[in-house]
């Protein structure tokens, strides 16, 4: 077996040393939704992977393939493997931490070992048989091009009536998905500032193109990042000659070390921010080392953690494993500086009895913020207000948090507006409970004495 490298992840032969990191991850109970259990002990793990690296079943026949799944910064996060058949065909299965769901990484570690298979293990046909309520993993395997086998081959594996299995060829004819299309737009940009005797930039891609979520309303986020920043002009050029139009919008400037802009390229949006090292570093400190609990500029350290490289992988890698380790001195910063902004209950309990429905919506907006950020520092993640989107796949990474976040959220701020705040009362108490309980001495008094102001039910 090979480590597989990709731009975005490492897989790597799974070994007996692997059982100490991967122990954490397979303890996730959202992996066991549907079947499984977790190990019954770390020595237990061990002992299992002490067995599978023979790679062979005990008569020999089949070969059993094991991946550790590995981020850039260095974190495992999950596995991939296969039981490679004689003949020719293979049988998949994989397992994600599901603080990493949803960003396309299940993806691409799958892809990457079914093209390992093919060039190294002679694999023409897989198979991999799933849960039928498992409607998420269904869902990935639709897009990596598998379909629901007959029923007579369905017979014939012997697969439980509450199973499926799932089939395609090892090498399938994939359309290109419209996160593919966008990373391909952005090595484009990024070769064209690429100048024949100086030092390529570190240049990298973001947002959505990297989460494989991207549609027909997405745009390419990438930023270019110099030892000394270029010319205006010779930027312009390098725009131009990876075949975009003129500028339509730009902020900042290159004097400061800093300058975001817009164009189009093939009739899609590409955003760029250009910065010099010492900016980005600068920024970046801001946050992971002075521990700035609330700047936009958690949404760079975010960027950058899950951006793929485009050039200068080394220098982009260094960057993502700074933020990576996320300060326990950041995490009990944000949740003291977002809970103590204090919700003003008193005068909500006076604003019910007036004609004040806007102003109630936007204090409602407000606290939710707030708890969306302390909640944030306990789980350790990074969070701005600013362009904040995807609420529900934001509340898939806080471990911590109160049941159905998202959709209490929702419904209080669809609720009147007595009900609404009645409702942000009680998830305010419970973030409280959960941030008092990590951290025993957080000063919450002032919270607690505006919290009493309130009576809910005090509005029929």
């Amino acid at each position: 077996m090979r480590t597989i490298e990709t731009a975005a992840l490492r897989l790597e032969p799974q070994l007996t040393r692997h059982a100490d990191e991967m122990f954490g991850v397979l303890s996730d109970p959202a992996i066991y939704e549907y079947e499984n259990q977790a190990p019954a002990s770390l020595d237990a793990l061990r002992r299992r992977y002490a067995a599978l690296e023979s790679r062979r079943s005990p008569d020999g026949a089949e070969q059993w393939l094991n991946w550790v799944i590995r981020l850039p910064h260095g974190e495992a996060i999950g596995y991939v493997q296969a039981t490679v058949f004689p003949g020719g065909r293979a049988a998949i299965a994989y397992e994600l931490d599901s603080a990493w769901w949803g960003r396309g990484l299940a993806r691409r570690a799958v892809e990457a070992m079914v093209d390992e298979l093919v060039a190294q293990h002679g694999v023409q046909r897989l198979s991999a048989v799933l849960k039928r309520a498992n409607l998420r993993s269904r869902r990935l395997l639709e897009r990596l091009g598998f379909e629901l086998a007959s029923q007579d081959e369905q017979r014939r594996c012997g697969v439980d009536a509450d199973e499926l299995l799932m089939e395609r060829a090892a090498r399938p004819a994939l359309p290109q998905s419209t996160s593919d299309r966008l990373r391909a737009l952005a090595r484009r940009v990024a070769a064209a500032h690429v100048v024949a005797g100086s030092p390529p930039p570190m240049a990298l891609v973001s947002g959505s193109t990297v989460d494989d979520i991207a549609d027909a309303r997405s745009d390419v986020d990438m930023s270019v990042v110099y030892g000394r920043l270029p010319p205006e002009a010779d930027l312009r050029a390098a725009c131009a000659a990876a075949g975009g139009l003129p500028w339509f919008w730009q902020a900042g400037s290159l004097a400061d070390g800093s300058l975001v802009l817009a164009f189009t390229l093939d009739g899609v949006e590409v955003q760029i921010a250009y910065s010099d090292v010492a900016t980005l570093e600068r920024e970046i400190d801001e946050v992971v080392v002075r521990h700035n609990p609330d700047t936009p500029l958690h949404k760079l350290a975010e960027g950058v953690l899950k951006a793929e490289p485009l050039l200068d992988a080394d220098r982009l890698r260094a960057l993502q494993g700074k933020v990576a380790a996320f300060p326990p001195a950041l995490s009990r910063a944000m949740a003291q500086h977002f809970i103590g902004r204090v919700t003003p209950w008193r005068a909500i309990a006076q604003l019910l009895h007036r004609d004040a429905a806007l102003w109630c919506r936007e204090l409602q907006v407000e606290a939710c913020y707030k708890l969306i950020g302390a909640l944030a520092g306990l789980n350790g993640v990074y969070f701005t207000t600013f362009q904040f989107k995807r609420m529900t796949r934001f509340a898939a990474k806080l471990k911590r948090a109160p049941a159905d976040l998202p959709g209490r959220i929702d419904a209080l701020l669809r609720a009147e507006t007595g009900a609404a705040f009645d409702a942000l009362h009680a998830l305010e108490g419970e973030v409280i409970e959960l941030l008092v309980d990590e951290w025993p001495d957080l000063d919450l008094a002032p919270v607690r004495e505006r919290r009493a102001a309130y009576a809910p039910g005090g509005v029929g």
